[in-house]
Order: C-alpha cells, then sequence, then structure tokens
C-alpha cells in the first residue's frame, strides 16, 4: 500500500506538513527583518524632518511642512500618500523610540508585529518614565500568549502604573 502526501498521517503527509511549516517559519523570519527595517527607515525620515526645524521658531507649519516634503518623495516610492506616509512615521518613531525592547523582542522572535501593537496601544496612558517598567511586563506576558489575549490584561497593568486615581480613569 502507497500513502500519498494527502493521507493524513502518513509519513509523506506528515514530511510534506514539516516541511511547509519550516518555509513559513524562514519567510515570517524575513518579514519581520524586512518590517523592522522598514519602521526604522520611516523613523529616520522623521528625525530628518524634525532635524529640519530645529533653530527655526517652533511653528507648527514649518514642522509639518518639513514631515510633509519629507513623505511626499517616501509616498512616490511607496506609492502611498504622503498623509499615510506621515502616519507610518509618526508610528515608526513612537515604535522605535519609545518602545526600544520591544522591538528586540520582536526581532528575536520572542513577540510578534501584533504584540508590539498591543504594548504600544495599551502603554500609551503609562508615563514615559515608567515605560520601561511597563514595556518589560509587556513583553514577558506576550511571550506566553497571543496579542488579543495578552489585551485586556496588559490595559489594566497600564491602568494599575498609571498614577491617575480611579475616578480620572473613569472620567475619560
Amino acid at each position: 500500500m502507497t500513502s500519498t502526501p494527502e493521507t493524513p498521517g502518513s509519513d509523506a503527509y506528515l514530511a510534506s506538513l514539516a516541511g511547509i511549516v519550516h518555509q513559513v517559519e524562514s519567510v515570517e523570519r524575513q518579514m519581520t527583518s524586512v518590517q523592522i527595517a522598514q519602521l526604522r527607515v520611516l523613523a529616520q525620515a522623521g528625525q530628518l524632518a524634525e532635524s529640519q526645524t530645529i533653530g527655526v521658531a517652533r511653528k507648527v507649519a514649518a514642522q509639518d511642512m518639513a514631515l510633509r516634503s519629507i513623505a511626499a518623495e517616501v509616498g512616490g516610492v511607496m506609492r502611498i500618500t504622503d498623509r499615510t506616509v506621515q502616519r507610518r512615521i509618526d508610528e515608526a518613531r513612537t515604535i522605535i523610540e519609545g518602545y526600544p525592547a520591544s522591538v528586540a523582542a520582536w526581532e528575536t522572535g520572542r513577540i510578534t508585529r501584533g504584540h508590539v501593537l498591543v504594548i504600544v496601544d495599551t502603554g500609551s496612558v503609562v508615563p514615559v518614565e515608567m515605560r520601561a517598567e511597563f514595556e518589560a511586563a509587556a513583553i514577558a506576558r506576550c511571550e506566553q500568549d497571543t496579542p488579543n489575549r495578552v489585551r485586556p490584561g496588559l490595559e489594566i497593568l497600564a491602568q494599575r502604573m498609571h498614577p491617575r486615581s480611579f475616578t480620572e480613569r473613569h472620567v475619560d
């Protein structure tokens, strides 16, 4: 009796499945590397825009025009609007500059992009001076479960770490 890859449980099927899983894992590592590289480049674009307005009177219009100019150039290459690029630049700067431990954990495969986005989203209420502590606890939780499953716990953790009273949080 011969077995085909389509016969569940057969050696050929299991070998095919193992090959597919290995390929998916390899592609995931490559995609992670590319996504992080893109985030870093977009963050650099935001830093360049900011450096263009140093020394200029702190006018929102000047800052916005520098960022829009850079975003328009980048958007042309990416084939998306400058406003979309601006949003991505802001997001990249927030992640790269504000959550470096999360980026490092993502880069080493300990957590995923989805985890990073949950950490950033839930951590937005945590004061900057407490962010590293929040981030370390959040990463440890993320290593144990999926992004959607850790979100509620991270929301609670972030609220507990924030020095606001329950009444202030309720009003918000």
